[in-house]
C-alpha cells in the first residue's frame, strides 16, 4: 500500500478511496464515487451522472454522449397488399437519414408490419418488402451506408391498432424506425 508524507494511504484522484481499493483510479476531481471509487451512474445509461444532462433516461434507451435519450420517429403507410412507398413519406424518411447523420455510430432496424388479413406468410413477405422499400431509399436516395440499416417484417404479429375495422388495419400497415446500437 503506499502512503503519503504522513503516513495515510494514497488517494490520488482526490475522490476519498483509497488507492489500493480504488477500482477507478483516474475519476475527474469532484465527481460523485461508489465505494470502489467509480463514478455513480444512478439511470445506468452508461453516463456517469456528473456528466448526465438526462439524469433519468429511461432504462435500456439509447442515449447521446450527453445521456440524453436519442429516438427517431417514422412511420409509412401503406396501401392494401402494396409495398411502394408514396411520395408523401419521402420527407418522414429524409429526417431519419438526417437523424442518422446526426448520429453517425447508430444503427436502425426498419421494421415492417401488416394487418392481418389474408395469409400469414404472405403478410410476413409484404411487410419484409415493405421495409426494404424504406431501407432502400434511406440508402439509395439519402446516402446512408447499408451496414447501417436493416428491413425485417413482422407480418401482422405487432399491431399498433384493432384489425376489426378499415381505419385500424391501414394504422397497422406500416414501417417504424427502431434504434438498435
Amino acid at each position: 500500500v503506499k502512503v503519503d508524507a504522513s503516513g495515510c494511504p494514497l488517494d490520488s484522484d482526490k475522490d476519498g478511496v483509497y488507492d489500493y481499493l480504488d477500482k477507478c483510479p483516474n475519476t475527474p476531481e469532484g465527481v460523485k464515487v461508489d465505494a470502489s471509487g467509480c463514478p455513480l451512474d444512478s439511470d445506468k445509461d452508461g453516463v456517469y451522472d456528473g456528466l448526465d444532462k438526462c439524469p433519468n433516461s429511461p432504462a435500456g434507451s439509447k442515449v447521446d454522449k450527453d445521456g440524453c435519450e436519442i429516438s427517431i420517429s417514422l412511420m409509412v403507410f401503406f396501401d392494401t397488399n402494396r409495398s411502394e412507398v408514396k411520395d408523401q413519406y419521402l420527407a418522414e424518411i429524409e429526417k431519419v437519414a438526417t437523424f442518422m447523420k446526426q448520429y453517425p455510430s447508430i444503427k436502425i432496424e426498419i421494421a415492417g408490419h401488416t394487418d392481418n388479413r389474408g395469409d400469414r406468410q404472405k403478410n410476413i413477405d409484404l411487410s419484409q418488402a415493405r421495409a426494404e422499400s424504406v431501407a432502400n431509399i434511406l440508402i439509395e436516395k439519402f446516402g446512408i451506408s447499408k451496414d447501417r440499416v436493416t428491413a425485417k417484417g413482422y407480418g401482422p404479429d405487432k399491431p399498433i391498432d384493432n384489425n376489426d375495422t378499415e381505419e385500424g388495419r391501414q394504422k397497422n400497415r406500416r414501417v417504424e424506425a427502431v434504434i438498435i446500437k
